[in-house]
C-alpha cells in the first residue's frame, strides 16, 4: 500500500480504545481541529483556541 493510502488509527494511550478514521494523518489532524471529524478519544476537540507547546516546555527541559 502506498503511503498516500494510509489511514489513521487513534488510540486512547492508556486504554484499550481505538478509532479508525479513513483519512490521511494530516487530514485527520486538520479535521479534528476544525470539528469536521469528531473523536471520542479526543473528546475535548475542537477547542476555541489552538496552541503549540514544544516538548521542552511541556517536559520542563
Amino acid at each position: 500500500m502506498h503511503p498516500d493510502e494510509w489511514t489513521v488509527l487513534a488510540n486512547a494511550g492508556r486504554g484499550p480504545e481505538w478509532e479508525h478514521h479513513p483519512v490521511s494523518g494530516v487530514r485527520f489532524i486538520l479535521s479534528v481541529l476544525t470539528g469536521e471529524i469528531r473523536s471520542d478519544i479526543l473528546g475535548n476537540l475542537p477547542a476555541d483556541d489552538h496552541a503549540f507547546d514544544p516538548n521542552a516546555e511541556i517536559l520542563g527541559g
